[in-house]
């Protein structure tokens, strides 16, 4: 798979590969509503960032040339979305999350049983009132399993230690 950019109707479409959920505390945090919903809050990191990050930027500029946006508010502004610090590069998300096991969204995965999952995103960019960017993850959609664990380092011992 590679990743994709598509101008429809009145936003920007994107599928960024190989992406996988983190977090401070867990994968995704949830937040339970007083009517006992849940929304999950977080960030996604990539395999590949640099890749994920071009492919967002190009999603940026085509917000910028065909969408008349006039601020880049996901990697810069008042509310950037996308994170580049010590612990590397991260777009967080400010909206609930589907996190489904097929691209039919027939059957949900459960975000609290997400560990070594890698996943497809789908995200929209539209224009904001104010002229900026509003970044929502539509859904991620379940690709493949990847240990980020290696265990070569155990292939010869016996545990425990």
């Amino acid at each position: 798979m590679a990743n994709k950019v598509l101008k429809t109707g009145n936003e920007i479409a994107i599928r960024i590969d190989d992406v996988f959920t983190t977090n401070e505390k867990y994968l995704v945090t949830p937040y339970t509503r007083p009517d006992g919903t849940q929304k999950f809050f977080g960030s996604f990191k990539f395999k590949d960032p640099d890749a994920a990050k071009a492919t967002l930027k190009q999603g940026v500029d085509l917000a910028i040339m065909d969408l008349g946006v006039k601020e880049d508010t996901v990697f810069s502004g008042q509310y950037p979305r996308w994170k580049s610090d010590n612990y590397g590069q991260s777009l967080e998300v400010q909206n609930k999350v589907k996190f489904f096991k097929d691209k039919e969204c027939t059957d949900e995965v459960n975000p609290l049983e997400i560990r070594d999952d890698v996943f497809s995103l789908e995200i929209h960019l539209k224009k904001t009132k104010d002229d900026g960017i509003f970044l929502i993850v539509a859904r991620a959609i379940l690709t493949g399993v990847e240990s980020r664990y290696n265990d070569d380092l155990f292939e010869e011992d016996v545990l425990p230690f």
